[in-house]
């Protein structure tokens, strides 16, 4: 929780702010037996709305850390990491420019180009 989760968390206090209260937490140890190898918390919001936050550097399926946001509503879901973000809208909204169903948008779509590229714009935007 303390290595992985805390960038996780910190980007969820910048999209949504702090949350109210936090429900339950599941620490488990998959591979390891000193140290817990996955960690979820469920965050409450008094407006409504609750998430999970689930840190797991023992799957397999992904080489490198990733934030993976994902919300869902009642028009639609996003799900949105570092380099693309999907919508599933229920109904289409032309106005923002967005189908009936899954509209995606890469990075590469709508980033500001770099004077160098160094394993990703941000990089260079930093030191810019």
């Amino acid at each position: 929780m303390y290595e992985f989760a805390s960038h996780c968390i910190d980007l969820i206090v910048y999209l949504l702010d702090r949350s109210d209260a936090i429900v339950r937490s599941l620490l488990q140890s998959i591979y390891s037996s000193e140290v817990e190898d996955l960690v979820s918390s469920t965050f409450v919001y008094n407006m409504g709305f609750s998430g999970t936050i689930m840190a797991n550097w023992s799957d397999e399926t992904y080489r490198k850390p990733a934030n993976i946001v994902k919300i869902m509503g009642t028009e639609g879901k996003i799900v949105a990491d570092k380099h693309v973000y999907k919508i599933y809208l229920k109904e289409a909204n032309p106005e923002r420019g967005f189908e009936k169903g899954w509209n995606t948008r890469y990075i590469t779509d709508f980033a500001r180009t770099v004077r160098f590229y160094v394993r990703g714009n941000e990089y260079t935007s930093q030191l810019d």
